[in-house]
């Protein structure tokens, strides 16, 4: 059994493509996928009311952060991991960043990281 086993991982990322990937990534791993959540209304929602073990942030939404959604996992003390095509992020120090695209591997790595640091 790893340590992403049954964990519920939300997952926000705009690009269905990229979804889809990080979806079948995660489900490899042994995780629930909660979402995706497509539209930071939508994670927002999610990241509110279900229970949650950790999650996957795409950082540009539409072309608006998806930093509303990051506060409200702070605030519930849901560790999480931001992924983007566009290189550095500012804000959010600490939290790993995967850069677009990532592996299984570098996915599964950078939850554990964020998991086994609670």
């Amino acid at each position: 059994m790893t340590l992403l086993e049954g964990k519920r991982i939300l997952l926000v990322e705009d690009e269905v493509l990229v979804a889809y990937m990080a979806e079948e990534f995660l489900l490899e791993l042994g995780a629930i996928v909660v979402g995706p959540a497509y539209r930071i209304t939508d994670g927002l929602v999610l990241a509110e009311r279900e229970k949650l073990d950790a999650a996957v942030l795409d950082v540009n939404m539409n072309g608006s952060r998806s930093d509303p959604i990051a506060e409200v996992l702070k605030g519930r003390a849901i560790p999480f991991v931001l992924s983007t095509g566009y290189g550095e992020v500012e804000g959010n120090r600490g939290v790993p960043v995967l850069d677009k695209p990532y592996t299984a591997e570098t996915l599964g790595k950078a939850l554990r990281h964020v998991m086994s640091a609670g």
